[in-house]
């Protein structure tokens, strides 16, 4: 007995029984979307636990139930996504199962072309039951492949604006209204009126974020000809102590500096004048939940790894614990939001990106079947989630960068083992390209042709503008394998793409076509500060302060200063109005010509 007879023979059967299979799976859909929390933040049980926080602000109890309550409702909500996820499959299944098992295809169609021994219906019955088969199960699989992709597609929005909604922790907020005698409460609405739109010339003219405002590395200077040393004084305009520790480079905007310091105990951020140092201000954030056991980091991160970003009117930082705190330019809180605890074997590393009127948080976390990681985008202004995407990687520390692309702007984010492209709009997914492994550090940088990512395995990878979906295939133009960096990000200098490695050696390749190296220098010190570009001139920034000024070309490397900053320093500068600003290990510096 072949196969065909088989079926034939267990047509009806199998029918029979994937037909009770769509019904029982479908009912069960039904049942549980009916029940579906769309939102797990706005759950009617965990509000009124709020409310009674408010009449009742010192109830440790209330305080242990809301985040109980918080927690419960979001592990419901992300159970019932993964039901609808595998319900929907299984009734795409079921009903091919039903399509299959009742059409006639090929010599099925007439029966008297098949010789089975046993109770077959006679033609004329045969083919009565198959054109009301026919017609029932076409209606059956259409519905349920209706069904199925209406539910896949609504379970993705809800995740999408649940997953950072939920994220968005109040019951701090709640309690810091009560502090300040309800003057919290009708603040934003003000604030709100305060934080007026900036142009994308007041953002270029100021690195108000890691690397500076392209997030590359390239600063508005058109060379770097002077030095600095730390046994002179030569070229070190001021400097001041940083009490609290921290591994985050430092921001400017007009005439402030930002730093974000913490240890296991404290959290900090501090403003100070650009003109001469001093300390303007310093605001200790607070975290929220005090049961809330201290993170584990590792000592070459920190609890302050990430580097603030600022818009000029509110200053933003994140610590290793998930506390993101929002402060006016005087120092005062405006919102906090509790997006922790964040799982990272290291800790949290990936600094924040601001966008226009938007605040990008990337937070890979775990491993990739954990299904934690995500990029939050908030509201600048109220901290409000606009959207989140859940990203399928594990724990990353790269930063993602904005690039405009045909008037569209498009989100770059890196991990094991995905680049990927979002329409930064909507959080759409643009294309994907799998491009790196392992723990991925470095940030991507652009040009005009090529989006460049580096990480020590596999290797260093130039994917080409365009293509949708996975463009593995279809959009690398060229790899590397050689000195490729682990920590530091790479720096474009015209027709150069350079690498920069922990372990000192500097290394260019040609940007149109990668491949080998055109040539390697190393230098006697580690590196975690990204090199920092000042038109044909690069800045190289010792773990020891050692600081060199090179000139990349073709044909080699020429060094056109050396400098000493005193003191251990891991972070990348900051460039602003022809001085640049270095967070050693207990000082800000600011370095300039001295006139």
């Amino acid at each position: 007995m072949n196969l065909f007879q088989v079926f034939y023979r267990n047509r009806n059967g199998l029918s029979v029984v994937a037909t009770w299979f769509l019904l029982f799976v479908g009912v069960a859909l039904f049942f549980d979307f009916g029940g579906r929390i769309i939102d797990p933040y706005s759950d009617s049980k965990l509000q009124q636990l709020k409310l009674e926080l408010r009449e009742q602000p010192n109830n440790d109890s209330l305080k242990h139930q809301i985040r109980q309550r918080d927690q419960h409702v979001r592990q419901q909500y992300f159970r019932r996504k993964a039901f609808t996820w595998w319900g929907a499959r299984l009734c795409l299944v079921g009903a091919v199962i039903v399509f299959l098992a009742s059409r006639r295809l090929g010599p099925m169609s007439d029966p008297s072309r098949i010789q089975i021994q046993g109770g077959d219906p006679e033609p004329s019955d045969f083919h009565r039951n198959s054109t009301w088969g026919m017609s029932a199960v076409t209606v059956l699989v259409a519905a349920c492949l209706m069904v199925a992709v209406l539910l896949q597609r609504n379970g993705q929005q809800d995740l999408s604006a649940a997953l950072a909604a939920s994220r968005a922790v109040e019951d701090s907020s709640i309690e810091r209204d009560q502090a300040d005698g309800g003057e919290a409460a009708t603040a934003l609405p003000e604030i709100q009126n305060v934080v007026t739109p900036v142009s994308a010339e007041e953002f270029a003219s100021n690195w108000y974020r890691f690397r500076g405002p392209r997030g590359d590395g390239t600063s508005a200077m058109s060379s770097l000809d002077f030095r600095w040393d730390a046994d002179t004084g030569e070229g070190i305009l001021w400097k001041v102590p940083v009490e609290c520790p921290g591994n985050g480079s430092p921001v400017v905007w007009g005439d402030r500096v930002f730093l974000a310091s913490a240890d296991e105990t404290r959290r900090c951020v501090q403003s100070f004048s650009v003109s001469d140092g001093t300390l303007l201000w310093t605001k200790e954030i607070e975290q929220p939940d005090p049961t809330r056991p201290p993170v584990e980091v590792s000592e070459d991160t920190g609890y302050a790894a990430s580097t603030m970003t600022t818009n000029g009117q509110l200053a933003f930082a994140i610590f290793a614990d998930g506390l993101l705190v929002a402060l006016d330019r005087d120092g005062n809180e405006v919102w906090l939001r509790d997006l922790g605890p964040l799982e990272n074997i290291y800790g949290h590393a990936s600094s924040l990106v601001l966008s226009g009127d938007r605040l990008i948080v990337q937070l890979d976390q775990g491993s990739k079947s954990d299904n934690a990681s995500r990029i939050d985008v908030l509201n600048v202004a109220t901290g409000d989630a606009v959207y989140s995407i859940a990203r399928e990687v594990p724990a990353s520390w790269s930063t993602p960068i904005v690039a405009n692309r045909d008037g569209q702007d498009v989100l770059i984010a890196c991990a094991d083992p995905w680049v990927i492209a979002y329409n930064l709009s909507d959080g759409s997914e643009c294309w994907r390209c799998a491009a790196l492994r392992q723990d991925v550090g470095p940030s991507p940088v652009f040009s005009d042709q090529h989006v460049v990512v580096a990480n020590e395995s596999p290797g260093a990878t130039a994917i080409r503008w365009g293509g949708t979906g996975d463009v593995t295939e279809t959009h690398v133009d060229w790899t590397a394998e050689y000195s490729i960096p682990d920590t530091t990000s790479p720096l474009i200098v015209g027709d150069l793409v350079l690498m920069l490695t922990s372990y000192g050696t500097l290394a260019a390749y040609d940007a149109g076509a990668g491949g080998e190296p055109l040539w390697e220098i190393d230098y006697e010190d580690n590196f975690q500060a990204s090199p920092t570009r000042f038109g044909d001139d690069v800045l190289l920034v010792g773990e020891t302060g050692l600081c060199w000024t090179v000139r990349p070309s073709e044909d080699g490397c020429e060094t056109i200063t050396e400098s000493n900053l005193g003191e251990d320093c891991v972070t990348s500068p900051a460039v602003a109005n022809g001085k640049i600003f270095l967070r050693g290990r207990e000082h800000l510096y600011c370095l300039g010509p001295q006139r």
